[in-house]
């Protein structure tokens, strides 16, 4: 095992001598090696142990970026035949990938690494600068990339995501729209959702959010991403799976890596070490995710979705569920993902455990401390935007609909109108009333999970400010913030988001140190099923205890002819 670790990282990097070593002991290996379906279902051994190109290989454990260096004894069989082609090392792919860690180093704690609730497989991977934006490297030396690559279908071999379960990603794709449609004439690819089992549609909507990211001064918080044809090979997986090294050549996106762990492993309770780290964000790296999730109208930013080292260094990931005209950020105010975090999960979806009437807020946890306020001059933006940003803002602007959709590359026309509406109102209202102008055309939280809108509470950037739940926190330690505890409110974003986006200032939240719920940790109220909502739940349960009746009938008839005969 760790001679084909040893070989599998030197193929990677090119190094053929040491990747082939240990190939006199191959007689002794084979006896062992794994057996490999074939087209005649497996009446055939399969050939193995060769060095050769990504074409020859219908199977391969560890393959190398970029073509065999001058050299290198090529013996895989070129020539068709029935039997599958295994190499032990192959050459030409044009990214690696393999799998995500479960386990992650911070701070010399060990972390789970989450692997996102899409259903779509995510790989750590590899690519040469060269095909990715030049990288920021010397393309002409060839130098490696690391990235991750998503996929959501199109993956041979019955893939599993997640390697523990028994589901296996989709081998074929959904496209209804292969192509970029005219403004005026479709099929367009669907508005409803960024994200679906295909291809050409995610890869025009994230080739959007990426060329705007990238234009507006953002890609150094969001890591640039690019819709490509991957040929390469699954990961080997020990050759125990279907899967194990079956050769791929399928749409992915790649994007570049975002280093650290996702934000939610740190864990929701606040200890000063914590604190500390919060302390070393720079305040311009928050400032320009938040410019970031409200110009793309992010519905999606929750603490696995945003990356931090123990440095400080944040980025935004997974930006797929946005440009609906809905906002929901962990960094922003007003949002389920922000009030998940500021009053508990338990709290704000009451309707998962139907108790909206006895469910109390709890203390906020970690994820509330990203609130972008505790790290920006005066805890407000307003029209203060960076100066690229701003010069994007007003480029945009002046554009019809029509050059909008086409500049970027738009999924559907109606991202286009909706964005150019919202570049516009940054520019005329500012940030917060933007902000609150797009949480006044969504639905109040009425328990529901979802993107659902709530009152704005004025900022907590520390255990002096409001309820937090901490721990090992001294009486002086309790005492501080995150930079600044006399952090300005803002009476036109704290309080309701009525239509004129402009409210005056509701009391503050104040709780100190203790870290149990209190009458005093203000909320929005307790929320409560709407009477519609609640019937609609109720006929939609009926309904299918009636189908369950009627299914259960069925079987009793089938039981009593079997009985019968």
């Amino acid at each position: 095992a760790r001679l084909r670790e040893a070989r599998e990282a030197a193929a990677a990097r090119g190094d053929v001598e040491a990747a082939r070593e240990g190939d006199d002991d191959d007689e002794e290996d084979d006896e062992e090696e794994p057996g490999f379906r074939s087209d005649d279902d497996g009446e055939d051994e399969d050939e193995g142990g060769f060095v050769g190109t990504y074409d020859a290989c219908d199977t391969c454990e560890a393959c190398a970026l970029g073509d065999a260096p001058d050299g290198v004894a090529l013996n895989a069989p070129t020539k068709k035949t029935k039997r599958k082609v295994h190499c032990k090392t192959c050459y030409g792919c044009n990214v690696l990938i393999g799998r995500m860690e479960q386990r992650a180093t911070f701070r010399d704690d060990a972390v789970d690494v989450l692997h996102g609730a899409s259903g779509a497989p995510v790989w750590k991977g590899k690519i040469m600068d060269g095909d990715f934006f030049g990288g920021g490297g010397d393309g002409e030396n060839g130098e490696v990339l690391d990235v991750f690559v998503k996929a959501w279908c199109g993956v041979r071999g019955d893939y599993k995501r997640l390697i523990w379960t028994k589901d296996t990603v989709s081998e074929t794709c959904k496209d209804r729209v292969t192509s970029h449609p005219t403004f005026t004439k479709g099929p367009f690819c669907s508005a409803q959702r960024g994200m679906a089992k295909r291809t050409f549609c995610n890869g025009a909507f994230l080739g959007a959010l990426d060329k705007i990211s990238h234009e507006a001064g953002l890609s150094d918080v969001i890591p640039r991403a690019k819709y490509m044809r991957a040929k390469t090979f699954a990961p080997w997986d020990e050759g125990k799976e279907t899967s194990s090294g079956v050769k791929q050549d399928m749409d992915v996106m790649v994007f570049g890596a975002a280093p650290g762990v996702g934000f939610e492993s740190l864990g929701p309770r606040i200890t000063p070490t914590l604190l500390e780290l919060l302390r070393k964000i720079d305040p311009d790296r928050i400032l320009k995710l938040a410019l970031f999730d409200l110009l793309t109208s992010q519905g999606d930013r929750h603490g696995q979705n945003i990356f931090i080292t123990e440095d400080g260094l944040i980025h935004g990931i997974d930006n797929e569920s946005s440009m609906r005209n809905q906002l929901n950020s962990m960094l922003i105010p007003g949002g389920q993902k922000f009030e998940t975090y500021r009053v508990g999960f338990i709290h704000t979806v009451c309707s998962l455990r139907n108790n909206c009437d006895t469910a109390r807020p709890s203390p906020s946890t970690l994820g509330a401390m990203l609130d972008y306020r505790c790290y920006v001059d005066g805890g407000s933006i307003g029209k203060k935007y960076p100066k690229q940003f701003e010069e994007f803002l007003r480029k945009v602007d002046a554009m019809e609909e029509e050059e909008v959709y086409e500049y970027f590359g738009m999924a559907t026309p109606e991202f286009a109108t909706k964005f150019k509406a919202r570049v516009h109102d940054l520019l005329d209202l500012g940030f917060e009333r933007t902000a609150k102008k797009l949480y006044a055309g969504m639905l109040p939280g009425d328990g529901r999970f979802g993107n659902f809108q709530y009152v704005i509470q004025p900022p907590c950037c520390g255990p002096s400010m409001c309820k937090l739940d901490i721990i090992g926190f001294s009486q002086e330690e309790s005492q501080s913030c995150i930079h600044s505890c006399d952090v300005p409110i803002d009476p036109d974003f704290v309080g309701a988001n009525t239509p004129n986006a402009s409210n005056a200032s509701a009391a503050a939240n104040v709780g100190g140190i203790d870290p149990t719920p209190s009458a005093e940790l203000t909320s929005s109220p307790p929320p409560s099923l709407s009477t519609a909502f609640r019937d609609d739940a109720i006929a939609a349960l009926k309904s299918k205890i009636d189908d369950l009746t009627k299914t259960l009938e069925k079987l009793r008839q089938v039981d009593d002819t079997i009985e019968k005969s």
